[in-house]
This record gives C-alpha cells, sequence and structure tokens, in this order.
C-alpha cells in the first residue's frame, strides 16, 4: 500500500488507514487506550473551537478538555444531563466512555459540514448573553 514515509502512500491511504485503527481502537480496544484515543480526538475538535469562538470566554470541560460554553447545546442535544444548568462553566464530571464517544461522533459529524458549521456551534446564543450579562 506504501512505504515508511506518508508521501510514499496514494492519497488518502494515509488518513483512511488511520480512520480504520482509530475505529478499531474504539471497538476493540482496552477501556484505559479508548480513553486516551477519546481525550486526544476530544482535543483536536477543542483547538478548532476555541480558535473559532469569538466574544466572551465561558466554557464546558468534556473528558478533562476545555470547550467554549456553547458546545454545551451539542452535548446536551444527545442526551446527557445538564450539569451545570445556572452556570456559564459547565464541567462534566461523571461521563461514560459511551456519552464521550457520542459527543465525540456528534462533534465529527459537525466538523464533516465544515468551517462554517463549526462557527455556527460556538455562536453566542441568546442564553449566554442573558447568562452571562
Amino acid at each position: 500500500m506504501g512505504g515508511q514515509f506518508l508521501e510514499e502512500f496514494e492519497d488518502g491511504a494515509a488518513d483512511r488507514l488511520a480512520s480504520q485503527v482509530v475505529k478499531r481502537v474504539f471497538r476493540e480496544g482496552p477501556e484505559k487506550k479508548q480513553i486516551s484515543l477519546l481525550k486526544t480526538e476530544l482535543k483536536r475538535h477543542s483547538t478548532t473551537l476555541n480558535r473559532l469562538k469569538s466574544g466572551p470566554r465561558h466554557i464546558i470541560e468534556l473528558f478533562g478538555v476545555r470547550f467554549p460554553a456553547e458546545v454545551k447545546r451539542l452535548v446536551l442535544s444527545i442526551g446527557i444531563e445538564d450539569a451545570g444548568p445556572n452556570s456559564p462553566n459547565t464541567f462534566f464530571k461523571s461521563l461514560t466512555l459511551e456519552q464521550g464517544k457520542a459527543t465525540l461522533a456528534a462533534l465529527d459529524e459537525t466538523a464533516r459540514k465544515g468551517e462554517s458549521a463549526l462557527k455556527e456551534l460556538v455562536a453566542e446564543s441568546e442564553h449566554f448573553v442573558h447568562a452571562s450579562g
């Protein structure tokens, strides 16, 4: 399929292989490795979303990874209970691995829609305007 270096692979082959490895670890790997991979993938999204966020900075925290508070809407939309309904900052402390995977899948789906969908995700909603000001 390729060689030792990424440039020796056909276009997209290395990405497909990496994706298959990630899926396999999530499906069959030990829980510790699954959580480590989950945190790595959440951090990747966090970096992007924090870069796209403008305006006031409140946060939510998932598996120790900090996101703009607006991501809370996405987390709640997948059925995770609101850990801090009256606070602009929320620390989701008791998430299961499955809830983390569901959150990651929702973030991945949003990212597949493009940067405009990610910007919309972190756009300040009226709820946060009223809660913080």
